[in-house]
């Protein structure tokens, strides 16, 4: 890959490879140094995810897999085997198989920091008092500011003058801003301010890292094993973020117990902040060329980005903001609607939230295979349909077997929507324009993800924190959802040709619980 390429970053896989049996949990979901959630696009994306998050937000096979052991060398040793001989001129497999090796490796102690810590904010706001509001905010008004970090991150990549040096720096400041949350645990409080400052940070550093790991990684990983790869890395981190959810919850409970949960949650903060520092030995050990490590930003030029690519690339992504708007005026609030509302306990509100990601990773075969055979239009019709009605199913029924069905679906119907879209970007947008296309999409999809929390927010804040005002929350927020059916129509009027066409290289990003 030449490295004089502006859009070197994006020359990955094809969304083709993806859709293959080889690799079906999700392979254009990697990590940055670790990742930056997307959900699907969410954080390219929350997570986020959850993105994770994300806001991912950026990610299993179902066996629990060791950090560090058999498992890791297993895979590189069928991955470097598959491109003996192949491409020589590329790297030395000597030299390969320990860059392979130690990027499974951030990967996975990257999903101990989701699991351990990333996706225990909110329930910690609760903890020490900061309210229900704030508690659904933290995941919302740090993405803003992680969204106009990034917006930077590309010039600021050119005064550091190394791809490698800027992500093991971002990922560092992101290991230490579990230090503030460790000292709040112990102390017992922290302020709302010093609360959303550490979010920030840790959000900000982590987007900020994201475009420079994705055009680095490309020159780690050769472009013959790059599906298969992220795909195996993909099934570590889902695992491990998996574990560490689960363990959580059942840490959280026993402190519970024993009247000591604040001490819970800093167990697991420190855990999540070893795990974010080991990101950094591992990644620190990755050997590159300087050819490789130098730095060539691209330049964001935002309108004519905006008329070099096609209506309906305009449309799908006016469509998927605005979306991102109408599910985040609820989804934020779910967290402190389980824990405060229903009054669960940690461990079953880490059954629940574990519910969406198991059927997501179960369901992306099922929806590989509809986008090959059916289009990817079909797909996005699936996803964002079914997605309408989700948020008014949590007020039918407050039993646990119940929101258990919902998460499932909620998980299955986010897979095909993710998959969906994500496709349709690398079909839509050329390549010489994705990266800015991208960039612009981030942009807007943070703000309006910052806006829809804000607005769940005010109505919980003028009509109390109840139970009722909670279901007022969800009910809008489907019926809001309706209102994007004629966007959705407008980006899927003209059928689009099946996945199996879809030769675009894509981005691999991460998301979000």
């Amino acid at each position: 890959m030449a490295t004089s390429d502006p859009n070197a970053l994006l020359k990955m896989p094809t969304a083709s490879q993806l859709l293959k049996p080889l690799a079906p949990d999700g392979t254009h979901l990697a990590s940055v140094g670790g990742g930056v959630p997307v959900s699907g696009l969410n954080q390219i994306y929350p997570k986020p995810a959850i993105e994770i998050g994300s806001r991912g937000s950026d990610s299993p096979d179902q066996a629990a897999v060791p950090i560090d052991g058999q498992i890791t060398d297993q895979i590189t040793d069928q991955i470097t085997d598959q491109i003996s001989g192949q491409q020589p001129q590329f790297c030395e497999i000597q030299s390969l198989r320990p860059n392979l090796r130690a990027s499974m490796l951030d990967g996975g102690f990257y999903g101990l920091t989701l699991g351990c810590g990333e996706t225990f904010l909110p329930a910690f706001a609760l903890a020490v008092g900061l309210g229900e509001v704030v508690s659904g905010l933290v995941t919302s008004l740090p993405i803003f500011f992680g969204g106009i970090v990034q917006l930077i991150s590309l010039r600021a990549l050119t005064w550091a003058g190394s791809y490698k040096k800027w992500i093991v720096a971002g990922v560092a400041m992101q290991a230490m801003t579990f230090l503030p949350l460790i000292a709040a645990a112990i102390y017992g409080s922290i302020s709302s301010w010093a609360f959303f400052l550490v979010a920030s940070i840790y959000w900000g550093t982590g987007l900020a890292a994201g475009p420079a790991w994705n055009a680095w990684i490309g020159h780690v990983v050769p472009e013959p094993i790059r599906a298969n790869f992220f795909a195996k890395r993909t099934r570590i981190i889902q695992i491990t973020t998996l574990i560490g959810f689960l363990i959580g919850g059942g840490l959280l409970q026993w402190t519970k117990g024993i009247d000591a949960v604040l001490w819970g949650f800093a167990t697991l903060f420190i855990v999540a902040g070893l795990s974010r520092f080991a990101c950094v030995v591992y990644l620190v050990k990755h050997r590159t060329s300087k050819a490789d490590d130098d730095v060539h930003p691209e330049r964001v030029r935002w309108m004519e980005t905006w008329r070099g690519i096609s209506p309906k690339s305009r449309n799908l992504i006016v469509y998927l903001i605005c979306m991102q708007a109408c599910v985040q005026f609820s989804g934020p609030y779910f967290v402190p609607y389980i824990i405060k509302q229903l009054n669960y306990s940690y461990t079953a509100f880490a059954i629940v939230i574990a519910a969406a990601l198991v059927a997501r990773i179960l369901a992306l075969n099922l929806w590989g295979r509809v986008a090959r055979d059916y289009g990817v239009d079909k797909l996005l019709i699936i996803g964002g349909v079914g997605l309408l009605p989700l948020a008014s199913l949590w007020i039918l029924s407050p039993s646990l077997p119940w929101l258990i069905v919902v998460q499932m679906l909620s998980g299955l119907l986010w897979s095909a929507y993710e998959l969906a879209f994500f496709l349709m970007f690398m079909e839509e947008i050329p390549q010489k324009r994705r990266a800015s296309a991208l960039t612009i999409f981030n942009f807007g999809n943070s703000c309006m993800w910052c806006l829809g929390a804000l607005a769940g927010g005010w109505w919980l804040t003028q009509f109390g924190a109840s139970i009722e005002s909670y279901h007022g929350v969800f009910v809008i927020s489907s019926l809001t959802r309706v209102l994007c059916v004629g966007l959705l129509w407008r980006v899927v009027r003209k059928p689009g040709p099946t996945a199996l066409s879809l030769d675009a290289s894509i981005l691999p990003a991460e998301a979000s619980a």
